[in-house]
């Protein structure tokens, strides 16, 4: 793959580089953020199986992982209503931007599911209405990983929107640590993290999650994440 010869790779960067990637105004420079970036082909598009099994197992042992979720059964109101181990709600939500779109019949509440199961919770890569490739998908994860966080309604507008990163800081009183979001075409991902010290141990169980898959993680600067992923497409193509 060119010079870089990187493949079955979770690539890492702090920067995030052209507006094309679609993470707005995520956070550089000070830690906080990570671009995530994969080179694994998949000739049916989306993230590759792997992948999404690594991002979710280093997600599911750090902490609980609650997401934006439309298939039934949807929880009926803002207490979480538990159905096994898992819990469902509906949080209500302040978005008065280009998000609004993604709102049931323009009722401004958002169905979740928190999970501590791997198979539930990737079905945040497929979801049919919060659609990952577009951009429209979130996950939180949250400590302590027993019981689901006690987020407050509404929700922050910021998951929404391309200041999504932003999200975290309110959030951290509910015991959100990590917030992730989808990039163009769901083929990045963005990490906040509450803290430096949440990062580092968050990267730690994401290598080891990786390793199990058959991936390995890499840190690269921005140029080189974007020259990557690109000789990665077209040597799959």
């Amino acid at each position: 793959m060119s010079d870089f010869g990187y493949t079955d790779a979770v690539l890492l960067t702090d920067e995030v580089g052209e507006p094309h990637w679609r993470l707005g105004t995520f956070p550089s420079g000070d830690g906080l953020g990570v671009m995530v970036g994969w080179t694994v082909e998949n000739p049916e598009g989306g993230v590759p199986t792997s992948v999404a099994h690594a991002l979710v197992r280093a997600m599911a042992r750090y902490g609980r992982i609650t997401f934006a979720r439309s298939i039934e059964p949807l929880g009926e109101g803002d207490s979480w209503r538990m159905n096994g181990e898992d819990a469902l709600a509906r949080r209500a939500i302040l978005s008065q931007g280009a998000w609004r779109r993604l709102l049931f019949g323009g009722a401004s509440t958002v169905p979740l599911l928190s999970t501590r199961h791997e198979d539930a919770a990737l079905e945040l890569f497929g979801d049919p209405y919060f659609q990952w490739w577009n951009a429209s998908q979130f996950a939180l994860v949250s400590r302590p990983p027993e019981v689901p966080p006690p987020l407050g309604s509404p929700l922050p507008s910021e998951l929404f929107e391309d200041n999504w990163a932003e999200a975290i800081g309110p959030l951290r009183a509910a015991g959100v640590e990590i917030v992730m979001r989808s990039g163009v075409d769901g083929d990045v991902c963005g990490l906040a993290f509450g803290s430096r010290e949440i990062r580092n141990d968050f990267e730690s169980v994401l290598e080891a999650a990786a390793a199990e898959f058959g991936l390995v993680v890499i840190a690269v600067s921005c140029a080189d994440f974007g020259q990557i992923l690109s000789d990665a497409a077209n040597l799959s193509g």
